[in-house]
């Protein structure tokens, strides 16, 4: 047998012991190196991580900060070693924070970049037990290293749909094995990545017209400030303490029209579900827009069947934003190839609330010997006062396909008709009265239509007429703003009265047509005194002419 101990073995063993034990002594090296950061990064691969709240400021004058906080979750059973039960501490940690983004200026074209946005630090104390499942909240603190960087980030973060954020940090963890064996691993390497979802154009839920709050009008521009829903898919806060503006755009037949701009004046603050940030938007009228704006009117006022409201299909009366601006660099970057599109869709929104017909049989000791006075119902959609100045009013029979039955086309000015008596009141309803020129506005082609005769008999014995109503009516909002309104309804059905004389009460219940306003200011807004537009809808005319 060899021996070690025999003078001729003796070299050979002291060779293979000065060979073996630095071996040994690497592989525990190594192993206390990579092992446990291998056991712990594979655990912290299935651990659930979400960030449960992370306010990202940008600006004023253009800075920027964040201030994150993450939630922690992972069960006992993936915490477990066999065979080795323990408790840890990791005491406060500094982690280097990226994201990644798909850049479309770099070569190959949409490649992934992983952009470092700063440094996390907190002072928490992440206690760990093997035996219980870690449930936690870390909160702490950013130092951004680049600006830019974080305007690409906050960019992606409006336009993409997820944005993807990762971790990187080194940590000291102290602890104990069996509860008694003490054991301290450094400088233990952990990444970890988290994907939240994202605004995606804000396209998850498209941001909706809530509320018209003010309107104030001006030759050939007008002011609307209106508050809109937008909804926050993700756990971040963004606050933008710099104000911005987009420019408003129409898509009408194919082609693209600008229609004015949206300013959003800061702080502008987008948490987490639903927000109502409030915007003025300026609409300015151009030879080029006036068409694209009519139209766009006449589908957020209609089209009509019936009393039902405008728009009652559903589909959305969109207008997109885009080409944002700032004075603030930053946010500048941020705005940066967004577009938005903006549901202009009100809510249930009834334009016209009736139509109905007196007919007078002895008004007159001449031909026609009759009198005929068309009352509508209309309802202001906007929070200032609206005169009418013109009107031309189509009715077809049945329907706007049917045949026409009268078209009535006027201007509402002395000393035919008194303006002053045809206004709507702020976000209020009026009747207003036309009495038709019987023999120069009435059709009388339904003579040669048997059937249309038949029809028309049969609806003057119910004293119900059914018409499609086209109407076109020119409208200035305080103080200035002239705009021509298109409206339509497919069908609506109306009473119609027959009367020997004539009469105060309007047919179908009406409230009559209230006397001529005298006007008050209230701020940018022309009014109707207090109380007088609900004296006008519910009919109490005694009233209200004592007040005027």
């Amino acid at each position: 047998k060899r021996r070690c101990s025999s003078l001729k073995q003796r070299p050979k063993c002291l060779w293979g012991l000065a060979i073996g034990v630095p071996l040994w002594a690497l592989a525990c090296v190594a192993g206390y190196l990579w092992v446990p950061q291998m056991m712990i990064n594979s655990r912290l691969d299935q651990a659930q991580v979400q960030i449960s709240e992370c306010i990202v400021q940008i600006g004023p004058n253009a800075s920027a900060s964040i201030a994150p906080a993450g939630h922690f979750s992972v069960s006992k059973d993936i915490l477990a070693v066999p065979l080795l039960g323990f408790q840890a501490a990791v005491h406060g940690m500094k982690a280097t924070v990226f994201f990644q983004h798909k850049s479309s200026t770099s070569w190959p074209r949409n490649s992934i970049q992983t952009l470092k946005v700063g440094i996390f630090s907190t002072n928490d104390t992440i206690n760990v037990d093997s035996s219980q499942d870690l449930d936690l909240e870390v909160h702490g603190e950013m130092e951004l290293d680049d600006i830019d960087a974080v305007g690409t980030m906050v960019n992606d973060f409006l336009k993409e749909e997820t944005l993807t954020l990762s971790m990187q940090t080194k940590v000291d963890i102290h602890g104990h094995v069996w509860g008694w064996l003490p054991f301290s691993l450094y400088g233990v390497e952990m990444t970890k990545a988290v994907t939240v979802p994202a605004f995606n154009n804000f396209k998850s839920k498209t941001p909706a017209l809530a509320e018209i709050v003010s309107a104030h009008g001006a030759p050939g521009s007008m002011n609307l400030t209106a508050t809109a829903e937008v909804f926050n898919p993700s756990p971040l806060t963004v606050i933008l303490k710099d104000s911005f503006q987009m420019n408003v755009y129409y898509t009408w037949n194919g082609a693209r029209y600008g229609m004015g701009h949206l300013n959003v004046d800061a702080p502008m603050v987008l948490k987490p579900q639903s927000n109502f940030p409030v915007g003025a938007m300026t609409i300015v009228q151009t030879s080029e827009n006036l068409p694209a704006m009519e139209a766009f009117i006449s589908e957020y006022i209609g089209p009509q069947k019936g009393i039902q409201p405008a728009g009652a299909g559903g589909a959305p009366l969109l207008v997109s934003l885009g080409d944002g601006s700032s004075a603030s660099p930053l946010l500048q970057q941020i705005a940066s190839g967004l577009s938005v599109d903006l549901n202009f869709r009100p809510k249930p929104l009834y334009f016209l609330g009736g139509i109905t017909g007196d007919v007078v049989a002895f008004d007159s000791i001449v031909p026609p010997f009759y009198k005929v006075i068309v009352h509508m119902q209309v309802r202001n959609p906007l929070p200032q006062l609206v005169s009418a100045k013109k009107v031309r009013l189509s009715a077809h029979h049945l329907s706007l396909e049917g045949p026409l039955l009268y078209e009535y086309d006027r201007l509402i000015e002395e000393p035919d008709f008194d303006p002053k008596r045809y206004m709507l009141p702020s976000l209020g309803t009026a009747t207003m009265d036309f009495e038709l020129h019987v023999m120069r506005e009435v059709f009388w082609s339904f003579l040669f239509s048997p059937a249309e005769i038949a029809q028309l008999i049969s609806e003057g014995v119910s004293q119900r007429v059914t018409v499609g109503v086209d109407l076109h009516v020119t409208l200035e909002i305080a103080d200035g703003y002239t705009q021509e309104v298109h409206y339509l309804n497919e069908a609506i059905t109306g009473e119609i009265c027959f009367h020997a004389t004539e009469t105060k009460e309007l047919c179908g219940g009406l409230p009559p047509m209230p006397p001529a306003m005298m006007l008050v200011r209230s701020g940018n807004t022309t009014e109707w005194p207090a109380g007088h537009h609900e004296m006008a809808a519910s009919g109490n005319l005694k009233e209200l002419e004592l007040l005027v």
